[in-house]
């Protein structure tokens, strides 16, 4: 039947669950204690241990000095057992810092795979083996661009040669041994649809 897994913040007020994602055995979401403000959590399959990863944004709330300020992990995406999600930090300075990070099952370190403009977005478009192909719309005001990742810095990268994109429908399958991604490209904005 259905049962309570886990009260992340005792008492009467939400605990504002937001994004959520199975990766693995691990169930990654978002959440807020009411005291580290809306961060990454995680649980296993069998909904106990429930956990915070990490207080990303531990920045101290100038109107309520006894809680730390939002991350807000959002965008996971499942990828190795571990997922890769955006989060917002602030300095001691008040510099915003939005980055795209990565963490596994166990660590309490996420990595930072990159830096992005503040309130840039990502959408998941396909995933292989060892890797996760994404779009990232920058709110810089440039057009979106298409990435990979397989989790380390140095993998990832915006996926040459086809620069920014306007998506109009995108799919994968498998082609012989290997995997093949395949999208429909409108560059420049007017111009023929083009298959990359």
């Amino acid at each position: 039947g259905t049962h309570l897994v886990t009260d992340i913040r005792v008492g009467a007020q939400s605990s504002q669950i937001g994004s959520m994602i199975a990766s693995g055995s691990t169930l990654f979401l978002s959440a807020d204690d009411g005291m580290t403000g809306k961060e990454l959590w995680r649980t296993n399959a069998a909904g106990t241990g429930a956990a915070l990863v990490t207080d990303l944004n531990n920045r101290r709330d100038p109107f309520n000095p006894q809680v730390t300020l939002d991350s807000d992990p959002s965008g996971l995406i499942a990828l190795g057992g571990g997922v890769v999600f955006t989060a917002t930090t602030v300095d001691q300075a008040d510099n915003r810092f939005f980055r795209l990070y990565y963490v596994d099952s166990v660590s309490s370190s996420p990595v930072v795979l990159m830096e992005m403009p503040v309130a840039s977005t990502i959408n998941r478009i396909a995933n292989f083996t060892d890797r996760v192909l994404f779009n990232i719309r920058f709110s810089d005001g440039s057009i979106s661009e298409l990435y990979t990742t397989d989790r380390t810095v140095a993998g990832t990268v915006p996926l040459r040669p086809a620069g920014p994109l306007h998506f109009l429908s995108s799919f994968s399958f498998a082609l012989g041994n290997g995997e093949a991604f395949f999208f429909a490209r409108l560059d420049p904005p007017g111009s023929p649809n083009n298959i990359w």
